[in-house]
């Protein structure tokens, strides 16, 4: 019985640990008091000079999704694609000349094994970090 409560509470504790190491997104968030349509025009285009390519896009909305495949010799002898992803959303009141910037980073790792894919979250890359920041410091302004 206390062997079994050792297994136990060593599989609760290693549950935590996966949980807290687990990657999560980072959100960054700004003022602009740009109109809206040029901050989105503005981050349309600087997303596409960073060589992302759109996957989602929503002009009314102003909203943007795109991704970037990461390179690497490594990455293909592992079996395994990295996909970073940039997500872009200016909202605001219409009347107002103060609106908000949202970027957020992500990122995911497609496993090939013998037995089928496995897709994960992972860390998202300094690049596609400091892409986000780029976005915020040449279109929210």
């Amino acid at each position: 019985m206390k062997h079994l409560r050792v297994h136990a509470i060593a599989g609760v504790v290693i549950s935590v640990i996966l949980t807290g190491c687990q990657a999560k997104p980072i959100t960054y968030v700004a003022p602009t008091p740009r109109e809206i349509g040029d901050s989105y025009a503005c981050s349309f285009r600087l997303v596409n000079e960073r060589g992302y390519t759109v996957t989602s896009t929503d002009r009314g909305a102003a909203f943007i999704s795109a991704e970037k495949h990461r390179d690497g010799a490594m990455q293909t002898l592992l079996g395994r694609e990295d996909v970073d992803r940039l997500t872009i959303a200016i909202y605001g009141d219409t009347t107002s000349q103060q609106h908000t910037m949202r970027v957020s980073v992500s990122a995911t790792r497609l496993s090939q094994t013998q037995t089928g894919s496995r897709m994960a979250s992972i860390n998202p890359s300094d690049a596609v970090t400091a892409d986000a920041q780029a976005v915020l410091a040449n279109c929210a302004e």
